[in-house]
């Protein structure tokens, strides 16, 4: 019976750190969709070196965290992402916007996939 109550800590603890793990990288996600959000409205705003310093900071921060990312989610989305913030950061032209948007996107879309929802777990 011993066994059986270990066992079960150790199931319940597991579920507990994927949890915390899960809703860690959510609220990571949707910090960094937030100051994408904020560079956007910068640039249309007419600030372009307010929303380029906002990215900068942005993929700064992204590059801090992607080796937590990277642990839990799929390589290539996270490389895909890097490549999206890269694109963006050297962006000059009236792109800006759909890039800010298409990158949002992919970060909302990536994380909520992690998300541990019933049809991702079963």
């Amino acid at each position: 019976m011993r066994h059986f109550y270990i066992g079960l800590a150790a199931l319940v603890l597991t579920a507990a750190l994927c949890l915390l793990g899960s809703e860690s990288l959510h609220g990571r996600a949707e910090q960094l969709c937030d100051n994408v959000c904020l560079a956007k409205s910068e640039w249309e705003a007419g600030r372009t070196q307010a929303a380029k310093e906002v990215i900068c900071r942005t993929e700064s921060d992204w590059q801090a965290q992607a080796r937590l990312f990277s642990a839990l989610w799929n390589h290539e989305a996270v490389l895909q992402i890097s490549l999206a913030f890269r694109e963006l950061a050297n962006s000059k032209g009236q792109d800006f916007p759909a890039l800010c948007d298409r990158l949002m996107l992919e970060l909302t879309r990536r994380a909520e996939l992690e998300r541990p929802y019933w049809h991702n777990i079963l």
